[in-house]
């Protein structure tokens, strides 16, 4: 069977973070772009939250048994990239049992520069060979979440079950919305969805520029008429302290359908001393607009300029390096 390349390069990603969720038991936790920018997937793993940016390169048929693979050079411009070369069986719709995992310095010493089209060929042999000076580079796919990012011993974490995580009511649907239009403001930066999203990170936000990462979780209240404050409500069995990671509280005028124009941008380490634990949830209150002072007042921004207080963060807490 003939497969558009488009098409072969979908699959071989799809089939890539299978592989990375089961055989890693679910500790990496793949985030996809919601817009194309150069990276195909951000991966994290949840016991030591290390992330890596990843490429993909899949091919379905070899030239004289060598994988052909191109690669741009403005994909090899972050030096965190992984780039996984793979081979697609198309007629039995898997990958073939070995990956080809390379750095970005590894591809400029081994490829070829095309400068015209600004890219790098390598050409190793479609399988690994002994004798070949690409065998160091190639690993089994069992083996291939390991090297990826590895893991530590003891430090495995439980998926949580989907009764205690947070609730996935329309204003969390209409709260998400409204951080990613205030992201899209700012195009230094790129956000990547958890898939599936089973745990505290929900996006994963790269600034382009510097390739430094966020990672956020965006809660959402709804406030009726006469109400003027709602409680946020954290679930603790996904709560982790993190320096990467961030709150953002939005609330909603449930009577007109609008949010109020300021919401709350929290590191992680100051939420774990908000409130109070209640069973599974950290509860503390949020009330939105003027009126009188609230534990939670140092961390309230503008919702308009929320993409930019989120950019500048990028810039302090942000790291991409594993």
């Amino acid at each position: 069977m003939r497969l558009n390349p488009r098409v072969a390069g979908q699959a071989a990603e799809w089939l890539l973070w299978t592989q990375l969720a089961v055989r890693s038991a679910g500790d990496l936790h793949v985030f996809l772009p919601t817009e194309d920018r150069g990276v195909d997937a951000y991966v994290r793993r949840r016991s030591t939250d290390a992330f890596v940016p990843v490429q993909v390169k899949a091919r379905t048929a070899a030239a004289h048994d060598r994988l052909l693979v191109p690669v741009t050079e403005s994909e090899l411009a972050d030096p965190s990239m992984r780039i996984v070369a793979l081979e697609l069986d198309v007629d039995a719709v898997q990958l073939h049992d070995w990956a080809l995992l390379l750095d970005p310095d590894t591809v400029r010493q081994r490829g070829v520069h095309q400068a015209e089209e600004r890219r790098w060929i390598i050409d190793p042999p479609i399988h690994p060979e002994t004798g070949s000076s690409w065998y160091p580079y190639w690993t089994p796919l069992a083996e291939l979440p390991q090297r990826l990012l590895p893991a530590l011993a003891g430090r495995a974490q439980p998926i949580p079950d989907p009764a205690t995580h947070a609730d996935r009511d329309r204003i969390g649907y209409r709260g998400e919305l409204a951080m990613m239009r205030a992201l899209s403001d700012e195009p230094e930066l790129n956000v990547f969805h958890a898939m599936p999203d089973y745990e505290m990170d929900e996006y994963v936000v790269r600034d382009v520029t510097t390739n430094s990462v966020l990672a956020l979780q965006v809660k959402s209240i709804s406030l009726g008429k006469g109400e003027s404050w709602g409680l946020v409500r954290v679930a603790t069995p996904t709560f982790r302290v993190s320096d990467r990671t961030w709150f953002i509280v939005i609330a909603e005028d449930r009577h007109s359908i609008e949010f109020f124009d300021d919401c709350l941008l929290i590191p992680s380490a100051a939420l774990a001393e908000l409130g109070a634990v209640h069973g599974t949830y950290r509860d503390f209150p949020f009330r939105p607009g003027p009126g009188r002072p609230t534990a939670v007042d140092r961390f309230r921004v503008p919702l308009a300029s929320l993409g930019a207080a989120i950019r500048r963060v990028v810039a302090v807490a942000g790291s991409s390096s594993p």
